[in-house]
């Protein structure tokens, strides 16, 4: 195995010694320099659309803008939602009362009290805190007096020359008004 070593190592030392021979320089370099050319202008399709995608990461001033325009977005965004936030709880804060609040059916039983408290309505008849007993009576009657208001209107719609006569005596009272 050492004489095959030896001879290994002395041929590659004729080898490394001995220059090629080179007949044509200038053809050998423009066939070099072709070869060259032809793979950096044929790169794969991939790599192509990579770079036609994905060029402009390499220009600077293109890469500041981006991340300075997509600052700005997301400053327009957390704007906007401190702006709906604010507005859901000003939502939140505001008391809607609708008038099944106000008359509580039979069924719904709502706190009527609470809801004139919490509203923070100065009822007229005292200007000032009303008893809870008085504001039960106060909405007690409230509530007989819309339900009577209700059966008078349907009796009215029923009957055409009941409608008749009360929409002729009405339009009297706004002329004798007019008058005075």
């Amino acid at each position: 195995m050492d004489s095959e070593k030896e001879k290994y190592d002395k041929v590659v030392e004729i080898l490394r010694r001995s220059k090629p021979i080179i007949s044509d320089q200038e053809a050998l370099s423009e066939r070099i320099l072709h070869k060259l050319r032809k793979e950096k202008h044929d790169p794969v399709l991939i790599d192509r659309i990579s770079a036609l995608l994905f060029g402009w990461v390499y220009i600077g001033w293109v890469r500041r803008s981006l991340i300075a325009v997509s600052f700005a977005i997301l400053l327009v965004f957390i704007f906007q939602q401190s702006v709906i936030l604010r507005r859901i709880n000003a939502i939140d804060r505001q008391a809607i009362f609708t008038s099944s609040q106000l008359m509580p059916d039979e069924s719904d039983r709502l706190d009527s009290k609470t809801l004139y408290k919490r509203a923070g309505f100065i009822l007229p008849a005292k200007r000032g805190a009303l008893s809870d007993r008085e504001v039960d009576q106060l909405i007690k009657s409230f509530n007989e007096l819309q339900i009577k208001y209700k059966d008078i209107l349907k009796i009215i719609d029923e009957d055409p020359d009941l409608k008749n006569y009360i929409e002729q005596k009405l339009n009297q009272k706004d002329r004798e008004k007019l008058k005075l």
